[in-house]
């Protein structure tokens, strides 16, 4: 996390408030070892994490992103844009799950990549 010196200033503050039962406040964040416990404990911690797989991935991005009336238009290598951008997009995402390795060290690829 960038400030996690401020989130312990910040959660004393928190505390010391009084404020309206309808306040809601969104924070997000990256998992980090001296991110406060406490505030994790107090809060309701949401987590997006990618569906596993290419497969997985590609077909999520067609069916969010990718709608029939965007990829039928003319020309049709709009389609195979499409497709190849989703593509990377999924093998970047499956590669990221395999950090620090993933981007820091050399390795072939294989057919299965």
């Amino acid at each position: 996390h960038l400030a996690p010196g401020w989130l312990v200033e910040f959660e004393k503050k928190l505390h010391r408030l009084k404020p309206n039962d309808k306040f809601r406040l969104f924070l997000t964040c990256e998992i980090h070892p001296k991110l406060p416990s406490t505030l994790l404990r107090t809060s309701n911690t949401f987590v997006f994490e990618p569906p596993p797989g290419i497969k997985a991935s590609m077909l999520r991005s067609f069916r969010t992103v990718l709608s029939s009336e965007r990829t039928d238009k003319a020309p049709a290598e709009r389609a195979r844009m499409h497709f190849l951008l989703s593509w990377f997009h999924a093998v970047v995402l499956e590669r990221l799950r395999y950090l620090p390795i993933g981007w820091t060290k050399g390795y072939e690829f294989s057919e299965t990549d």
